[in-house]
C-alpha cells in the first residue's frame, strides 16, 4: 500500500497538503507513480522524496551506452573540481540491484551444476544398463529375428521397460519442478520487466 492510500488521499487532493514530516510541516508538491526501490521480494512501501542539500550524499547519473571508463573519467574531473574535499567513489546501480538477487543466482548455479552432473552419469548409466540387458537377452533377440521380427520390434521389446521408468521419472521431475518454481516465485511480492540503460551512483 502506498502513502496516499494510507492517508486516504487522491493524487489531486494531495497537492498542496501540509503534513508533519520529521517534526516539521512540509508541503506536498508532487506525486509520482509507484516504483520499486527495494528488491521484488518486497511490496512497494510508502516513500517520501524531499530536497535537503545538507543531507544529500548520493548523486545518480545516467550514462550513455558504451565504454563507461570514458564517462567516469569525465565525471571524476567534474567531481574533483566541485567537491575536491570528498573522494570520488562510484557504484553501478545494475550491479547493486543484482546483489539483491544473489541468492537466486547461486541457486541457479547449484542446480545447473547438479543437472550437468546427473545428466552425465544418467546417460552413461542408461547406456550401460541397455547394453547389459541386450547381452542377457541375446538368445531371445535371435529367436525373435528367426521368427520374423523386425528391428523395430526388437527395439520396442528391449526399450518398453526403460520407457516406463523414464515416464515415471519424468512425472516426478516435472512435479518437483512445478512445486519448486511455485515456491520460489511466491517469495516475490511483484514481478516487473527489466529496464534498459545503466545508472551510476556517485557518493
Amino acid at each position: 500500500m502506498n502513502l496516499l492510500q494510507r492517508l486516504g488521499w487522491s493524487p489531486e487532493e494531495a497537492i498542496g497538503k501540509r503534513v508533519d514530516f520529521g517534526g516539521g510541516l512540509a508541503n506536498v508538491k508532487g506525486v509520482v507513480k509507484n516504483f520499486h526501490f527495494n528488491s521484488l521480494h518486497h511490496q512497494i512501501s510508502p516513500m517520501v522524496i524531499f530536497i535537503d542539500p545538507d543531507q544529500a550524499n548520493v548523486l545518480l547519473v545516467k550514462m550513455p551506452a558504451g565504454n563507461p571508463a570514458v564517462h567516469l573519467a569525465s565525471l571524476e574531473a567534474s567531481w574533483k573540481s566541485l567537491v575536491p574535499d570528498r573522494p570520488f567513489n562510484y557504484k553501478f546501480v545494475d550491479q547493486e540491484y543484482a546483489q539483491m538477487y544473489r541468492s537466486e543466482q547461486r541457486v541457479g548455479e547449484i542446480f545447473g551444476l547438479f543437472f550437468r552432473y546427473r545428466y552425465f552419469h544418467s546417460r552413461h548409466g542408461l547406456f550401460g544398463l541397455v547394453s547389459y540387458v541386450a547381452l542377457r537377452r541375446t538368445r531371445e533377440i535371435s529367436i525373435r529375428k528367426v521368427l520374423g521380427a523386425t528391428q523395430g520390434d526388437v527395439i520396442s521389446v528391449l526399450s518398453s521397460d526403460f520407457f516406463k521408468l523414464l515416464a515415471i521419472s519424468a512425472v516426478l521431475a516435472v512435479s518437483f519442478g512445478i512445486w519448486f518454481s511455485s515456491s520460489w516465485l511466491s517469495a516475490f511480492a511483484n514481478k516487473a520487466p527489466s529496464e534498459s540503460g545503466r545508472i551510476c551512483m556517485l557518493f
